[in-house]
């Protein structure tokens, strides 16, 4: 059994799901309040961007993250047969 290759593929397919999701939380949560320094020259709606970016962005992405994590995890868990019962 654990050489399925069913049950391999699956784990490769969360193994490659936790590492985008991790890299895209990383980039929201450090990167973009790195360089907000250098962006705080333009404005919108009167704001300047790096705190617009800092303060709004990365909690939006982090969120919508969230969500597109559950659903490609959820399409995963129906595609192998192992859906959690609610």
């Amino acid at each position: 059994m654990p050489n399925d290759p069913q049950r391999l593929y699956y784990k490769k397919r969360c193994r490659l799901l936790l590492i985008v999701s991790l890299a895209t939380l990383i980039a929201a949560t450090m990167v973009v309040p790195y360089f907000a320094p250098l962006l705080d020259g333009y404005k919108l709606f009167g704001f300047p961007i790096g705190f617009y970016l800092t303060a709004q962005g990365s909690i939006i992405i982090c969120i919508g993250l969230v969500f597109w994590h559950v659903a490609k995890q959820n399409r995963a868990d129906r595609e192998f047969g192992i859906m959690e019962d609610y």
